[in-house]
C-alpha cells in the first residue's frame, strides 16, 4: 500500500504529471466539466477520486478505477449529481464496483433536491449525538433551531439558532440575520418539503424524527448533498406564538438518491 501522497489529474486515460493538485483552486467547473478530468489523490491509507460522471471520459474513469484497485486502500468517492456526493468504502474493490455503477447511471437525473424519511420516534433509538444534545442542561438554547409560525401566511420562519446547532456550524452563527435557509436551497420546493414536517408536528403536537438528505448551495460553493438526522418538537416560540424546535445531527442516513450507496458526511 502506497503511504506517500500522490495526486493524478487524468485526461482521456492518461495522467497529466505537470498539472498541480491545486491548479484550478476552488473552480470545480473547469477541471471536471470543461476539461472533463478525473482527479485521483492518495494520502496515507485513503484514496479519493473526484469527477463529474456526465462529463468524464470513460478511459479516464477506467484509469482511475485501476489506480483505486492498485492502491488497495479505503476509498472516498466525490462525484457530482445535482450536487457533490461523498461516499466512503473500506474496501477498494467495493469502490471500484460503485464507480462502474455510477457511470452506468451517468445520464440519470436527480429531480428532487431533498429526500426525507420519517422514522419511528423512540428515544432509545435516536442517534447518539441527538441523545447527547437532549441530556445537555440547556440543550434548546445551545443546539436547537427554532422556527416561528407566521399565522398570517401560514409560513415558518427561522427565529433562533443555537450557537452549537448544526445550521450554525454549516452556515455560520449569523445565518438568520443574513437570510433564511431558502437562500441555500437549490430550489424552493426543497424548502417546502423540509418545513412540511413542522406543520405535522404542530397539528399532532408530538415529536417527530426524520432522516434527511438535501442539496445545499453554500456561499460561493457548488451544491453538495448534506445528510442529517432531525428531531422536531412543538413549543411556544422564542418571539411568542407557536413554532417548533429542531435538533439536527449531521451524519450518515439510510437514504440512497442514486442507486444503492448512501451519502456520508
Amino acid at each position: 500500500m502506497n503511504v506517500n501522497p500522490s495526486f493524478h489529474w487524468i485526461d482521456r486515460g492518461k495522467p497529466l504529471p505537470k498539472l498541480m493538485p491545486d491548479a484550478f483552486k476552488d473552480n470545480l467547473d473547469l477541471p471536471f466539466r470543461y476539461f472533463k478530468l478525473v482527479l485521483v489523490r492518495s494520502v496515507g491509507n485513503i484514496t479519493t477520486v473526484r469527477w463529474d460522471p456526465l462529463h468524464a471520459d470513460q478511459c479516464s474513469i477506467d484509469a482511475a478505477i485501476e489506480r483505486v484497485q492498485d492502491a488497495g486502500a479505503a476509498t472516498t468517492l466525490r462525484f457530482y449529481k445535482s450536487g457533490w456526493f461523498k461516499e466512503h468504502y473500506g474496501v477498494a474493490q467495493d469502490a471500484a464496483r460503485r464507480m462502474h455503477e455510477i457511470q452506468a447511471m451517468q445520464h440519470v437525473d436527480i429531480a428532487r433536491p431533498a429526500f426525507i424519511r420519517q422514522q419511528a420516534y423512540e428515544t432509545e433509538k435516536l442517534p447518539p449525538l441527538i441523545k447527547s444534545m437532549m441530556r445537555h442542561s440547556h440543550f434548546y438554547k445551545t443546539f436547537a433551531i427554532e422556527n416561528f409560525l407566521n399565522e398570517q401566511d401560514n409560513h415558518f420562519l427561522p427565529s433562533y439558532s443555537g450557537r452549537r446547532s448544526a445550521t450554525s456550524q454549516v452556515l455560520g452563527e449569523d445565518w438568520i440575520e443574513k437570510g433564511s435557509l431558502d437562500d441555500c436551497m437549490v430550489n424552493q420546493p426543497s424548502v417546502d418539503e423540509l418545513v412540511g414536517a413542522y406543520s405535522d408536528v404542530l397539528e399532532k403536537w408530538t415529536p417527530r424524527y426524520d432522516q434527511v438528505i438535501v442539496a445545499l448551495a453554500l456561499e460561493n460553493e457548488e451544491p453538495r448533498w448534506v445528510p442529517y438526522h432531525r428531531v422536531t418538537v412543538p413549543r411556544k416560540a422564542y418571539r411568542g406564538g407557536w413554532g417548533t424546535a429542531s435538533l439536527i445531527a449531521l451524519g450518515n442516513v439510510d437514504i440512497a438518491p442514486l442507486g444503492s450507496a448512501r451519502c456520508v458526511w
